[in-house]
């Protein structure tokens, strides 16, 4: 199954300094809020490093990504980067993703035949 939250990360990581693509990754938070976007990530703990305002940060880095295929919308609020995913892109890999796993698409042997507790990030 595709992880959408790793293919932002490793987009952030681009343009991010000082940030492995796996610690941005457990930074990324997806809002309560529709409405603010699909993932966001807070700029908070790059303020001591980069030596700047978080807001400034997360304008920054909304900027640079503001071009790219992946995201149909990006937008700093306050100290956070609000990112919207490009629904074609989103639709593609989907796609691609179900062709590639045909029969086995959706199945999983995670916990054979035991309970398993999942949670939801």
């Amino acid at each position: 199954m595709i992880n959408f939250k790793e293919k932002v990360a490793a987009v952030l990581a681009g343009t991010i300094e000082g940030l492995t693509a796996e610690e941005i990754r457990d930074m990324i938070e997806i809002p309560a809020d529709s409405k603010m976007g699909d993932y966001a990530f807070p700029c908070f703990k790059l303020a001591k490093v980069l030596r700047k305002a978080p807001p400034m940060i997360a304008q920054e880095i909304a900027d640079k990504l503001k071009n790219g295929e992946a995201f149909e919308k990006v937008e700093n609020v306050n100290a956070y980067v609000n990112m919207f995913l490009s629904r074609k892109v989103f639709m593609q890999e989907l796609v691609a993703g179900v062709a590639a796993d045909r029969e086995r698409y959706g199945s999983s042997t995670m916990g054979q035949n035991r309970k398993v507790i999942v949670e939801f990030s």
